[in-house]
């Protein structure tokens, strides 16, 4: 699942400026890659998951809240899901976000 998000909004945090990255690729994990985009391309996510058709669009919605909560446009991200739990994937979403803003 791919999904492109183009938003305009005022008063945002600095953007991502290096790649961050959280999990493993382990069972019952995930692993998310947050990397940088030219500033006005918005956001690009793709969701690798074998239980994409079941939870693809909630994977992708909790992700994108992430995004939200911190008013983070941008940037791609890459979720590769072994069927984690939503809080372990919110989770892996702030700490990949979180290192990707570290300078």
């Amino acid at each position: 699942m791919v999904r492109n998000v183009n938003r305009k909004r005022g008063n945002k945090m600095p953007g991502v400026k290096q790649s961050g990255q959280a999990g493993t690729a382990d069972k019952s994990d995930v692993l998310v890659t947050i990397e940088p985009r030219e500033q006005g391309t918005g956001r690009h996510i793709v969701v690798r998951s074998p239980f994409r058709l079941e939870f693809g669009r909630h994977i992708t919605e909790t992700v994108e809240a992430v995004l939200n909560e911190q008013d983070i446009d941008d940037v791609a991200v890459l979720v590769e899901d072994k069927g984690a739990l939503e809080f372990a994937l919110r989770a892996r979403c702030e700490t990949a976000l979180r290192r990707a803003l570290k300078e």
